[in-house]
């Protein structure tokens, strides 16, 4: 674990011990917190309204590191990523979809991007949606994300094609977000659900894991097709660096999503030789 931890030091990563311990340094400022419970409770939260307006100019400019990371982690997985390329007031946004069995996720997520989210809406019976505010503390999200060479639309999602830039937020908490939002066991090896993305940015995000955990990682054929054919891959880290994975993102995966976890390695014993 202590490589690990110089490795992440080493990147200028910022390093919390936990979850909990983020959630328990935010810091937002009581006045912003007082202003958006009176947005809520006078109605004033729908639309881009002038009382909407006024209030995002209370807002900072840039998110916490952790929180940054926490939705490159959502982005990786199934969040979208909204830019409104106004010339006056450009801003982006993000949106998250779970199932009501991962509530929890949902609702952390609100906790940390507090100042930026209103409310968790029903997007159907087994489907909760959030989304922030259209904000410029996400726009950085984007140079994470696109390379600039296909344009975005007005109020569009940008198509998601990780950066070399990535590697600055592949923290623990990163990680465990995206491993959450689409990740699973497959025996002891840990599935990543990068089939959304190409190849090459598959393979891009396998080299960082590699290069700043020491996990072992593979991609692999997600055994289907995209409608034109292409085959879709995955990430996996493989069963050999579970005990690894297991100690890097226990301590910021939610009690919901532990089930992801694999257990620990046994080693079986030699039998003494005879004689």
């Amino acid at each position: 674990m202590q490589h690990i931890q110089q490795s992440v030091q080493r990147l200028g990563m910022s390093l919390s011990n936990s979850l909990p311990s983020v959630l328990s340094s935010l810091n937002y400022a009581p006045t912003i917190l007082d202003a958006r419970e009176a947005l809520i409770k006078n109605g004033l939260t729908k639309g881009n309204n002038r009382h909407v307006n006024a209030y995002k100019k209370l807002l900072p400019d840039t998110l916490p590191p952790e929180v940054f990371d926490w939705c490159v982690g959502l982005l990786l997985s199934d969040a979208t990523l909204q830019k409104n390329i106004s010339a006056k007031n450009p801003a982006a946004r993000i949106k998250i979809q779970q199932s009501m069995a991962h509530r929890e996720l949902i609702e952390v997520t609100q906790e940390l991007l507090k100042p930026w989210i209103f409310s968790i809406g029903d997007k159907s019976q087994t489907m909760l949606e959030i989304a922030t505010i259209q904000h410029k503390a996400f726009l950085p999200l984007i140079d994470v994300f696109h390379d600039y060479q296909t344009p975005i639309k007005a109020s569009a999602c940008v198509y998601k094609k990780p950066q070399p830039s990535i590697k600055d937020h592949l923290t623990p908490i990163c990680v465990a977000a995206w491993y959450m939002g689409d990740g699973n066991l497959a025996g002891r090896a840990c599935n990543f659900h990068t089939e959304g993305f190409l190849k090459e940015g598959t393979e891009l995000l396998a080299q960082l894991l590699t290069e700043i955990y020491g996990w072992e990682t593979r991609v692999i054929d997600a055994g289907y097709s995209d409608y034109l054919g292409h085959s879709m891959h995955m990430l996996q880290v493989r069963s050999y660096s579970s005990d690894e994975v297991a100690k890097v993102l226990t301590p910021f995966m939610l009690d919901s999503f532990k089930y992801k976890i694999p257990l620990p390695r046994i080693r079986k014993k030699r039998a003494p030789l005879c004689g």
